[in-house]
């Protein structure tokens, strides 16, 4: 499914509040200077979108895209899919719902479970980086390509004038031309919502995040901290490392003050300092850019040259 050319997201968080038309389902959302309704479709609406949606699959088929069930197929004839990659897909789902459990379950040393969690994410962004090419190729097929067209057709009709009480587009093609605007896409992505009856907290509501949360090694918006709550990054080998609000990496002196520093914990605001000749005196440039050895360097020569002599 797709938010006009995009890939909807799991999930999709919308600037929304429920309106005192609660009866009708509907909900605000408001962007900058654009404030437009979003409701549920009727039957009527449902009805014309199948209608939507079978007029696009035939035509799909028609310009040659494959059916769903044949995606596998083809995509392991191009070599994108493959009997490892599917094997892969079996081992991650196993490793999660088998991650997910034991910290569901507890009775283990707190230490392992965080262990466990850290563990979980990092699988979940592996699973996901190694599904996505798929993800993204079951949208060319025939019913991918359906599906998009119903969903913007109950998007067109859905999406209220809350003057008029009527569809702001008006029709699908004027949707086409226009649901890239960011009032859009944020009524899309509520539909998206209503329709699928997504998670506005499903990231926050994953096992692993909630007992990340819940026992203070991550805040309320998913960072990970430190028992001193700072913000802190964790690599691939559990190494903490002190980070600010930009991901920069940070340490601190004796009075707290925070002051920047590289992966290795080196200071980066350090004072420049001059590089020095063979005798260890200041290397001075000209304009020209020409090292020239200092005054105290020159007097060092010709110490040593008048005690030659």
């Amino acid at each position: 499914m797709k938010l006009h050319g995009k890939n909807i997201p799991l999930i999709y968080h919308s600037k929304t509040e429920e309106t005192d038309m609660a009866d009708e389902g509907m909900k605000t959302v408001v962007e900058g200077d654009v404030t437009v309704l979003v409701k549920s479709p009727n039957r009527k609406d449902l009805n014309n979108s199948q209608i939507v949606y079978n007029k696009a699959w035939r035509k799909a088929l028609e310009d040659k895209a494959i059916i769903r069930s044949k995606l596998n197929d083809f995509l392991t004839e191009q070599g994108i899919w493959s009997d490892e990659k599917e094997q892969q897909y079996k081992d991650f789902v196993k490793k999660i719902n088998d991650r997910e459990l034991v910290l569901q379950k507890g009775g283990i040393p707190l230490k392992k479970a965080k262990a466990i969690a850290l563990e979980l994410k990092r699988l979940r962004i592996e699973f996901r980086d190694l599904i996505s090419e798929r993800t993204a190729y079951d949208n060319t097929t025939a019913e991918g390509v359906a599906d998009n067209e119903r969903f913007d057709y109950l998007v067109s009709v859905c999406t209220i004038d809350p003057e008029t009480k009527k569809p702001v587009f008006k029709d699908l093609e004027d949707y086409n031309e226009r649901g890239a605007e960011l009032w859009a896409v944020r009524a899309a992505g509520e539909l998206a919502n209503i329709l699928y009856n997504l998670d506005s907290n499903y990231e926050k509501n994953l096992p692993e995040n909630e007992f990340l949360t819940k026992f203070k090694f991550a805040d309320d918006k998913g960072r990970f901290v430190n028992k001193d709550g700072h913000l802190i990054s964790i690599d691939v080998n559990d190494v903490e490392r002190l980070i600010d609000e930009e991901g920069n990496f940070i340490a601190y002196d004796e009075n707290g003050a925070s002051y920047n520093v590289n992966r290795d914990g080196e200071r980066l605001d350090v004072t420049e300092l001059p590089f020095l000749d063979d005798e260890g005196n200041p290397v001075v440039l000209t304009d020209g850019d020409e090292e020239k050895p200092s005054e105290d360097t020159k007097k060092s020569k010709k110490k040593k040259a008048d005690s030659s002599e």
